[in-house]
């Protein structure tokens, strides 16, 4: 990895330098048309959904609470 600022990176806005360096690298717009495509009424892009994971991680969390609670039936098939 390069690095391109010389500036301390600390726990305040330190998880800034991650996403510029993926909106510099195109990584964003990798994951924009690689993923499928989200329902018109979405609110958010893939982009925002993988930042708030990586947000999770890259800042001290173990682990997504509750997931399976909240999104399950996002993640169930349903049989017709």
């Amino acid at each position: 990895m390069k690095m391109q600022k010389s500036e301390p990176i600390s726990a305040f806005g330190g998880i800034n330098f991650v996403f510029e360096f993926l909106e510099q690298n195109n990584i964003n717009k990798l994951i924009e048309t690689s993923f499928p495509r989200l329902a018109n009424q979405s609110q958010y892009r893939w982009t925002d959904i993988i930042n708030s994971l990586l947000s999770i991680y890259l800042c001290g969390g173990d682990c997504i609470e509750d997931l399976q609670t909240h999104l399950k039936h996002h993640f169930v098939k349903t049989h017709l």
